[in-house]
């Protein structure tokens, strides 16, 4: 499928934006879990695609492997914020633990 340029590099900038809001994960977790999304959103697009085009399963590898990362990391940074939320802090969470 011959996808306009304007496609490839808007999914490439949403690519390197969600691998540069990694260091924003403690001080601002509501924008890293917008990031995450938004990572997650484009893998699955980008998954799509593979299969509309019928390439190779090994062509879909990275996307995969991106995907079920970020799918990980947005469940941890949940669970983190959900635990602040609820006055529970683990060693990642608590104030005392956080490096700068």
């Amino acid at each position: 499928m011959g996808l306009p340029t304007w496609v490839r590099v808007t999914t490439g900038a949403l690519e390197v934006s969600g691998g540069v809001e990694l260091p924003a994960r403690r001080s601002r977790p509501t924008i890293a879990i917008i990031s995450e999304s938004l990572t997650l959103t484009t893998m699955l697009g980008a998954l799509s695609t593979h299969s509309k085009n019928r390439d190779p399963p090994t062509e879909a590898v990275p996307a995969m492997v991106l995907l079920l990362l970020t799918a990980l990391v947005t469940r941890r940074q949940l669970k983190l914020t959900e635990n602040t939320a609820n006055g529970h802090h683990t060693e990642e969470s608590h104030p005392r633990f956080h490096r700068e």
